[in-house]
């Protein structure tokens, strides 16, 4: 192997030698170089001897000798048939079994300049894996840097160009406050403190209801979920199985119902309108007819996984007719959730109903399944205006006159909900305390489910329907911690 002299070797001459000094050329590592027929006289490495170039034009930029650029890599001369020419990269990546040549150290600076000039592609310093070369197409010139742990491109130019070499992110969507709420986010949130202050509630002799009550009453379910972990973790202790163990009757009952995934409290709830003989039409409505869409996933989903069974299926067993085919519209989630009201279609769909119920004989209800379930509440409301100008009857009005049985119940139910959710809701609580006795069941699941929700409008609306605050109504028909929970969750002092 030779060495350049301490001078380097120089610039060649045109016409003359590619290396004046007549010695071996460095050992650069020449890759996807042609070689000639015959070796180079002079020992050492072979190199390339220069040739004519195959078709004219000036000198292409960084090709020491005179001539035409050739097609391939090379000093000018075109590569033997057995040698293929380089093939573009179908990646980021360079082929592991070809790393691009460093230049050798000891090339002299004019001898690098040139090796440089001729194969840009081959002679770079890198560091890590090769990096991609732009497409000669591309007006854009910038580097891209892969992150190995996550396998993302992050590209450091330009800022514009970030998503094109980014995985496309789901689009943020904000919610829109659906009501007015009594329990928020509690902010500061602590879940080891909480856990703690819930432990020392429970250990010894007695309980003290009272901090289990307000801790649990201003936080989130999202947040007691996260006390509960928290609980488990710093105590080794089960937060449920404590709870029930310290509490007992309807004020136990709520804690549980506050302590539950929402999902899995509205499946455990539909398991049970379900399960064994007869069924709880009216509980299958409420959940159905006003649950958004992804509340009803969640809910399917949890329903699975805690019943092994799919709620779908459980609904067709136990439900006929119209009614079954309308709650199986609702399980599907597919309501249009958005704000948007279309007019021509509100009035086309108001003539619809109209010539589906008071138009004709018979009603068609499978024309008032495939509105009701589908429209937004936004749109469905244009429509019931609509048809209020074209028919003598109220939407509502006419579904009890066209409807019968649970299939009634369900339509009325989807009618009010979309008029106006909170008086819906005051309606249920009101039933749940008339007359002797409560319905504690329906009492708690409404308010329980409702807190976090529009539970403030609901008990505005109650007092507004029925000239008696809900607080009143509930301070009457409970009593204890029963009564000082609820109390607390409608907003109201205790």
């Amino acid at each position: 192997m030779s060495y350049p002299p301490p001078g380097g070797y120089g610039m060649p001459q045109p016409g003359g030698h590619p290396y004046p000094m007549g010695g071996a050329p460095p050992p650069l590592g020449f890759d996807n170089v042609a070689q000639p027929n015959a070796p180079y006289p002079g020992g050492g490495m072979p190199m390339p001897a220069p040739a004519p170039a195959p078709y004219g034009g000036p000198p292409a930029a960084g090709f020491p000798v005179p001539g035409g650029a050739p097609p391939y890599s090379g000093f000018g001369a075109p590569p033997q048939p057995m040698v293929p020419p380089p093939q573009p990269s179908h990646g980021y990546y360079q082929p592991h079994h070809q790393p691009a040549p460093m230049p050798n150290p000891s090339l002299s600076f004019q001898g690098a300049a040139m090796a440089t000039a001729a194969f840009p592609g081959h002679y770079k310093a890198q560091q890590g894996p090769p990096m991609p070369q732009p497409a000669a197409s591309s007006n854009v010139s910038y580097q891209q840097h892969i992150s190995y742990s996550s396998q993302t491109t992050v590209a450091s130019a330009p800022p514009q160009t970030m998503a094109s070499s980014t995985s496309q992110q789901a689009p943020t969507t904000t919610t829109k406050p659906r009501g007015r709420a009594s329990v928020v986010p509690y902010s500061p949130f602590d879940g080891k403190k909480d856990a703690d202050v819930l432990r020392k509630a429970m250990k010894g002799l007695g309980c003290d209801s009272k901090a289990i009550m307000y801790l649990l009453c201003t936080r989130t379910n999202s947040q007691r979920q996260r006390i509960a972990l928290e609980y488990k973790t710093m105590h080794g202790r089960d937060l449920i199985k404590d709870l029930k163990s310290e509490l007992g009757g309807h004020f136990e009952d709520v804690v549980i119902a506050l302590m539950t995934p929402p999902e899995e409290y509205d499946a455990g709830l539909l398991r049970k309108a379900i399960k064994g003989l007869g069924t709880d039409e009216a509980m299958l409505i409420e959940i159905l007819s006003t649950r958004t869409n992804a509340e009803i996933i969640a809910i399917k989903n949890a329903y699975k996984r805690l019943f092994d069974r799919d709620l779908e299926v459980d609904i067709s067993k136990d439900t006929s007719g119209h009614f079954k085919k309308f709650l199986i519209s609702l399980a599907q989630a597919y309501r249009d959730e958005t704000d948007q009201v279309d007019i021509a279609k509100a009035k086309q769909n108001a003539e619809e109903l109209y010539k589906a119920g008071e138009a004709r004989w018979g009603t068609d209800e499978s024309k008032f399944n495939s509105i009701l379930a589908s429209r937004s509440y936004a749109q469905l409301r244009a429509t019931f205006d609509e048809y209020a100008k074209i028919c003598k009857y109220d939407i509502e009005e006419s579904i009890k006159r066209e409807m019968s049985g649970d299939l009634k119940d369900a339509m009325v139910s989807v009618v009010r909900v979309v008029r106006n959710a909170p008086a819906f809701f005051a309606h249920k609580l009101h039933r749940s305390m008339k007359g002797l006795g409560t319905d504690d069941s329906k009492l708690i699941r409404v308010i329980v489910t409702r807190s976090e929700i529009d539970i403030l409008d609901i008990r505005d609306e109650f007092a507004r329907q029925y000239g008696t605050p809900l607080g009143q109504f509930i301070a009457d028909d409970t009593r204890g911690n029963y009564k000082k929970i609820l109390l607390q969750l409608i907003g109201e002092k205790c």
